[in-house]
């Protein structure tokens, strides 16, 4: 009985451990996904001023004025 309540006590303390690393996993994951956004929403205004003032917002404007 002994060996089998050492390796419960062993299996959760690596439970555990293996718990917090999918946690530091996680929150890595979310920063990485928060960063993406932040990147493509300065993506898309920069290549909306781009599109607007350059030729194809030249043939948008010409096209909604016929």
């Amino acid at each position: 009985m002994r060996d089998v309540g050492t390796a419960m006590s062993s299996l959760a303390g690596e439970a555990q451990k293996l718990a917090g690393e999918l946690s530091s996993f996680a929150s890595d994951v979310e920063n990485t996904q928060n960063a993406i956004r932040d990147l493509l929403d300065k993506l898309k205004s920069v290549v909306g001023s781009v599109v607007d003032q350059g030729v194809l917002g030249t043939v948008a404007r010409n096209c909604s004025q016929t």
